[in-house]
């Protein structure tokens, strides 16, 4: 009996009937269905109201044509519906299903920042836009140092040293030289003398004072040219910077043997 108390199923053999037309109906407990499907091993009878578990007088009548039932012709059996066994172990996991299809592409984001002043304050929000767009490589920045010193430098490493020092104590960001020239060669090759056109990057972007708002020149090639020529300049390099603190005092003599 089926754990809803509705579908009788009777096991056995030669369930087709002498006539091999199978069974015409099935009363059970006294109700009779006609809702009924046989195979040569099995009736399967479907009642419209469920059993309770007892013990049942069942009557299967078989057909004597495929329409027509023959009375004669029955077998009688008791069956006992038990109450529902206690639920099995689950059963092995099955293998995973195929990967799904891949989903539709997503909306696209909102548009980045596209200023200097945007992306600063998303990437460096706690320093000042000079500091970032010099540390991004917006530009270039220049100062002179606040110290006084004479010609022994250490050469042009020791001045290097001596900026980038200065740089440090001031919270500038980046790498610092000296803008000096020497008698000596540069990199070890005699064809190179040691000065800034040596010595230096080219660049492409503009030079600054540290307050990030005063440019001195547009590029590497106005200000080297403006730095033979004092008075190209966009700005004079009034920013001094050192261990001390930052002056914007008049600076009286720089000397850099370059011409």
């Amino acid at each position: 009996m089926s754990a809803n108390g509705l579908v009788l199923t009777l096991s056995g053999t030669n369930l087709m009937g002498v006539l091999n037309y199978g069974a015409y109906s099935v009363t059970m407990g006294g109700i009779t269905t006609t809702n009924v499907t046989s195979t040569a091993t099995t009736i399967t009878a479907t009642f419209t109201t469920a059993f309770s578990p007892q013990s049942y007088a069942v009557v299967a009548l078989f057909k004597k044509s495929r329409s027509q039932c023959d009375t004669s012709y029955q077998a009688t059996i008791d069956v006992t519906v038990g109450a529902v066994g206690p639920q099995g172990p689950i059963g092995m996991t099955g293998a995973p299903g195929a990967p799904g299809a891949t989903g539709a592409p997503g909306a696209p984001g909102a548009p980045g920042p596209t200023t200097i002043a945007a992306v600063c304050s998303t990437l460096f929000p706690s320093s000042s836009t000079a500091f970032c767009a010099a540390s991004l490589g917006f530009y270039k920045m220049v100062f002179v140092t606040v110290g006084s010193y004479d010609g022994n430098l250490g050469g042009t490493a020791g001045a290097a040293a001596i900026c980038q020092t200065d740089a440090d104590a001031a919270g500038l960001p980046g790498k610092y030289k000296a803008w000096l020239s020497t008698t000596l060669t540069y990199g070890g090759d005699a064809a190179l003398q040691d000065e800034p056109l040596n010595t230096f990057n080219h660049s492409t972007v503009p030079y600054y004072e540290p307050d990030g708002t005063t440019e001195i020149a547009s590029n590497w090639s106005n200000f080297a040219s403006a730095c033979s020529a004092i008075a190209a300049l966009g700005a004079p390099i009034a920013a001094s910077y050192g261990p001390e603190q930052p002056t914007t005092e008049p600076i009286q003599t720089v000397l850099t043997g370059t011409a």
